[in-house]
């Protein structure tokens, strides 16, 4: 048995509502001003541990407010968490549910804006990129325990309106 008990990769697929501000005159030409976000979260997670995958299924809520500072690049400060399952290594066809919390500090790159001429484009697509701390209470060690985190991942965004955005993410973290 390895000395890593709980090192696995987590992938969350989250739908995100943004609110958010840039300006475009009439010919679609973006005359782009800074803006503030705020992102409300919800999805699944999905540990790459052994076991039956439908089983390991957990539901994850997390909260990010971040700065689009160019049209290229934004950040995020955000906060998720819920619960999480992994199997037993001991026990067959038994699963440890615990709860965990993560803070995260993540860059996004617009891939639409870095090969297009057009800023102002109603779907985006981003790379993401970030650092964090976790906190568990899995039971596989004797107490709670915190951890740091590394993550990269994916948004697909359709921009709804002036100020609101739909947005399909998807992402692993080391932890």
């Amino acid at each position: 048995m390895k000395k890593y008990i709980f090192t696995a990769l987590t992938a969350f697929f989250a739908l995100s509502a943004n609110a958010q501000s840039d300006c475009c005159d009439k010919s679609g030409k973006c005359c782009f001003s800074p803006y503030w976000y705020i992102q409300a979260q919800g999805g699944i997670q999905l540990p790459f541990t052994p076991g039956n995958r439908g089983d390991l299924l957990s539901p994850v809520v997390g909260l990010n407010i971040g700065r689009q500072v160019t049209p290229l690049v934004g950040v995020r400060l955000g906060a998720e968490g819920w619960e999480s399952k992994v199997k037993d290594q001991y026990v067959a066809d038994t699963y440890n549910k615990f709860k965990y919390y993560a803070t995260t500090f993540d860059a996004t790159l617009n891939l639409v804006t870095l090969f297009s001429k057009k800023a102002c484009s109603p779907f985006n697509f981003y790379l993401l990129g970030g650092v964090g701390y976790t906190w568990s209470e899995a039971t596989l060690t004797s107490s709670t325990w915190f951890a740091p985190a590394v993550r990269g991942g994916a948004i697909i965004e359709a921009r709804l309106g002036k100020n609101v955005s739909l947005a399909l993410e998807y992402r692993m973290t080391n932890t």
